[in-house]
């Protein structure tokens, strides 16, 4: 698409299973059915993500815009598959999700080629879920974002054991 991607109010679209190359902006205020396809942004101009649309659930999703353009986001936006930046930058705006389901869950591709460019790949928070399923009892290895902690400071807060100097 080589001018602007916009679905309007009570419209349907139905993505190509294979790429679909956005060179401007993504308005979505419908419904897009990514049709488990790609979505590549690689304008030559900054592109923004936006919409009336509550949410735009992206299958795999591509930045390969150059070493100084962005996607912004401005409506949210959900990952089911990829997240790959090849040259550019996405601005999150806070409100990109990696989806983890009983179906699969997202991931961040390979960054290098973008890092190399000095421009960090990925500007803005993004929730990144895990699903843990109940079917199989046992260990789940989950985690949360931690800033200037240390183990000491969880003992009083979170009960350990099973490991050298969990009982501290």
């Amino acid at each position: 698409v080589n001018g602007d991607f916009s679905l309007s109010a009570s419209a349907v679209f139905n993505s190509t299973t294979a790429q679909l190359q956005i060179k401007n902006n993504f308005i979505n205020s419908a419904i897009f059915n990514h049709n488990n396809g790609t979505v590549v942004f690689n304008g030559t101009a900054s592109q923004i993500i936006s919409g009336s649309s509550p949410t735009t659930t992206f299958n795999h999703f591509t930045v390969n815009t150059g070493a100084v353009i962005t996607v912004s986001v401005s409506s949210p936006v959900r990952i089911i598959g990829v997240l790959d930046i090849l040259a550019g930058q996405l601005i999150t705006s806070d409100k990109v999700t990696l989806v983890s389901n009983l179906s699969g869950t997202a991931a961040i591709g390979d960054l290098t080629n973008a890092i190399a460019s000095g421009t960090p790949p990925i500007s803005g928070k993004m929730i990144i879920q895990r699903f843990v399923s109940g079917r199989n009892p046992g260990w789940k290895g989950l985690a949360s974002p931690v800033t200037d902690a240390a183990f000491t400071d969880w003992k009083s807060e979170i009960f350990m054991t099973g490991y050298p100097g969990s009982h501290l």
